[in-house]
């Protein structure tokens, strides 16, 4: 179980815009309400594995909120099981590829990623938004670890307050190789749970 959990991690940083279009007409269903974070699940087209949409709001501030999600180093403070996370190329502040492993316990393969991040302000819903993006030939892929293929997510944060931010957080991600996607949807979402409840206890503590 922990192996399945360490996939579903990698789609917290990692859907664009037209995805979001074409999958609006198909319901949200919660699945989980605790401590204040709902996770919903739902159907995806041309693909078994569903769709996941985390709300919360944390007491800070948007722009905290976004350099933490830029913050590759950082990235083990909040997330499990993340090694050799590094920036490839930075185009701008606002665009940037980055790349990190998640690490599995023998025998299962590690899986690697390259993500194309961009971000963005909706002046209409006054929303910043961090789009990520897979974009497994970037690089030559590496040997010793299975390459994500598909991983597209959006983080949707809106100030309520000075010190109040609403995130919406959307992912659609397979960790590829062999196992059934099936199996996946057992495991989708415990993972977001957690992790989304240490983004907030890190940045509430600060």
């Amino acid at each position: 179980m922990k192996v399945l959990n360490l996939f579903v991690a990698l789609a917290t940083l990692a859907l664009p815009s037209n995805f979001s279009e074409v999958n609006n007409s198909l319901e949200w269903t919660l699945r989980k309400d605790k401590e204040g974070i709902q996770i919903y699940t739902r159907e995806a087209p041309n693909t078994s594995i569903k769709e996941i949409k985390t709300v919360l709001t944390i007491n800070t501030s948007v722009d905290k909120i976004t350099s933490a999600i830029i913050d590759v180093k950082n990235y083990s403070n909040w997330m499990d099981n993340i090694i050799n996370p590094k920036i490839l190329k930075k185009i701008s502040d606002k665009e940037y590829f980055l790349y990190y492993e998640i690490e599995a316990p023998w025998p299962t393969e590690n899986r690697d990623i390259i993500n194309h991040t961009t971000i963005s302000y909706n002046a209409k819903n006054h929303t910043t938004i961090v789009m990520a993006t897979a974009s497994p030939n970037y690089i030559d892929k590496n040997e010793n670890a299975v390459r994500i293929e598909l991983s597209e997510g959006s983080w949707n944060l809106k100030q309520l307050s000075h010190d109040r931010v609403e995130v919406t957080h959307q992912l659609l991600a397979s960790p590829g190789g062999s196992i059934p996607e099936w199996v996946i949807n057992m495991f989708i979402v415990n993972h977001p749970f957690e992790t989304h409840r240490n983004l907030r206890e890190m940045l509430e503590s600060h």
